[in-house]
C-alpha cells in the first residue's frame, strides 16, 4: 500500500493531506478471478434486479480477493473520524467490449460488471443512495438501494467535459441526508491521459483558512440562489462539526445554472466563502484515473473536483460510472425519525 497525490507518481508516495491517500492495487490474477465469478454467479440477480442480494453477493465475492487490512481501511472511513478521506484502488477488471463513451443516443453497455464492483464497494459502508427529488428545497431523504433497477442508482457521466470547481455532493441538502461516500469508477481514461479527478480533504482547507472566516463561516449561514433569486436547497453553515474535525460544505455553483450566486444575511460570509473555495481548489490533489480504479472519497471530509475533459471526435473519452453511498448509521436514524 502506498499513498500518493497523482497515480503516475504511485511508488513514489508523496504527502497530499495530514491524512494522506492510501492506493491499493488488485493483483491481477485475483481481478481475473473476481471478474469470472461475478459474470457467471450474478447474471440471474441482475437481470431481475434483485438489488439486495445482488449487492450482499458482489460483496461476498469482493471479499476474497480485499485484504482485512484494505476492507478495514475503508471500512474505518465513515467508523471513524480521524481516518483517511480519500482511498484509490487500482486494477479492477472493466468489462469486454465497452461501446463507445459519446453516443447519441446513449449506447448502453449490456455487461453488469462495474454495477457489481460498486454496488460491493458500498457494502462495506451501507447502501447505494440517490435523490429522485430534486426540489428546490431538497428536504426529502435520498431513495435507498432496495428500489428500481440496478442501474437507477449507478449513474454514468459519459463525457466529463466541464470543469468542475471543489464541492461536496448534494451540499444543498439537510446534513442527515447526504450520502456519507462517493465511488467513481473509472472503465475508459480520457486518451491524453490529463484530465484530473482533484481532491483535498477539508480538514487541512479549515485549518489554513483565516481564524476570522472561520468563525463567520461557522455562524453565518449561507444561501444558494439561482439568476433568478430561487433559493435551493436549505440555508447552511458551510462549516460544522468539531474543531478538530471541520466538516467544509462547498457547492458547485455551475450545477445551478448560469448566474447562480451566493449571499447571507452579512456580506462577509458571502467573502469568506469564496475565499474558502479558492483555497480548496490551490491545494487540492489531483489524481489521474485509469482504467479498472475506483476513487472512494468520503462525502464529508473530503472535497472533490474535476478539470476539464476535451471531446473525442471518435466518441472514446473518458468514462465514468459513479454511486453514493449512505452509511448503515444513518439509514437507522433516518428510518427511525
Amino acid at each position: 500500500m502506498t499513498a500518493c497525490n497523482d497515480i503516475d507518481a504511485v511508488d513514489h508516495p508523496i504527502p497530499v493531506f495530514k491524512t494522506n491517500i492510501p492506493v491499493v492495487r488488485l493483483d491481477a490474477t485475483d481481478a481475473a478471478a473476481f471478474k469470472y465469478n461475478v459474470e457467471h454467479d450474478l447474471k440471474e440477480l441482475s437481470e431481475k434486479d434483485a438489488i439486495e442480494q445482488f449487492q450482499k453477493e458482489s460483496h461476498a465475492r469482493l471479499q476474497q480477493f480485499l485484504s482485512r487490512e484494505t476492507e478495514s481501511l475503508l471500512h474505518n472511513m465513515v467508523g471513524d473520524s480521524k481516518s483517511t478521506s480519500v482511498v484509490l484502488l487500482k486494477g479492477f477488471p472493466v468489462e469486454d467490449d465497452l461501446p463507445p463513451t459519446l453516443t447519441k443516443p446513449p449506447v448502453k453497455k449490456n455487461g453488469f460488471l462495474a454495477e457489481a464492483i460498486l454496488y460491493g464497494m458500498a457494502h462495506i459502508w451501507g447502501k447505494t443512495a440517490t435523490y429522485k427529488d430534486m426540489s428546490p428545497a431538497m428536504l426529502k431523504p435520498p431513495v435507498l438501494g432496495e428500489v428500481g433497477t440496478l442501474k437507477d442508482l449507478v449513474t454514468t457521466d459519459q463525457s466529463s467535459s466541464m470543469e468542475l470547481k471543489m464541492h461536496r455532493d448534494f451540499a444543498l441538502a439537510p446534513d442527515a441526508n447526504i450520502p456519507e461516500i462517493r465511488l467513481i469508477h473509472c472503465l475508459r481514461p480520457d486518451k491524453a491521459r490529463q484530465v484530473q479527478t482533484r481532491v483535498a480533504d477539508g480538514r487541512d482547507v479549515v485549518r489554513q483558512l483565516d481564524p476570522k472566516d472561520v468563525h463567520t463561516l461557522r455562524t453565518v449561514p449561507v444561501q444558494f440562489r439561482t439568476a433568478s433569486g430561487q433559493q435551493m436547497g436549505c440555508s447552511k453553515l458551510v462549516i460544522t462539526g468539531s474543531e478538530e474535525h471541520p466538516i467544509l460544505s462547498l457547492l458547485e455553483i455551475a450545477f445551478l445554472g448560469k448566474g447562480a450566486h451566493v449571499t447571507a444575511d452579512d456580506p462577509a460570509a458571502v467573502e469568506a466563502y469564496h475565499r474558502a473555495s479558492d483555497l480548496a481548489m490551490r491545494v487540492a490533489a489531483g489524481v489521474k484515473l485509469e482504467e479498472g480504479d475506483v476513487l472512494c472519497i468520503h462525502n464529508g471530509r473530503a472535497l472533490h473536483a474535476r478539470t476539464e475533459s476535451p471531446h473525442e471526435a471518435d466518441g472514446y473519452g473518458r468514462w465514468l460510472k459513479v454511486t453514493l453511498v449512505m452509511g448503515y448509521d444513518r439509514i437507522a436514524r433516518m428510518t427511525s425519525s
